[in-house]
């Protein structure tokens, strides 16, 4: 099975708590799904559930200029001691 690119700097991780800046009307949201190429220069993309009930996919790749890091995703919480990435997956749901 191929490795993930190791090229990418993933800013959110399954399970993160997180707020909008600029869209407080969304509430907070939780990360439910990573999404990440394993091809070289493919995407990383972030699945979103938010307090208003909508899901909302952002780009997580922080050496992108669209990372969601920078149209206002943040972190809500200081993330656990335990921030693995799954290294051997593509992709990784949370129930």
């Amino acid at each position: 099975m191929p490795q993930l690119s190791q090229n990418k700097r993933l800013f959110l991780s399954a399970g993160d708590t997180v707020y909008h800046e600029r869209n407080r009307a969304w509430g907070e949201g939780r990360v439910v799904e990573l999404m990440t190429s394993t091809l070289p220069g493919g995407s990383a993309f972030a699945r979103v559930q938010w307090t208003d009930g909508r899901k909302r996919v952002f780009n997580n790749d922080l050496d992108h200029y669209q990372c969601c890091y920078f149209f206002g995703v943040r972190l809500a919480a200081t993330p656990s001691a335990s921030r693995t990435r799954p290294q051997s997956l593509a992709r990784k749901l949370l129930d």
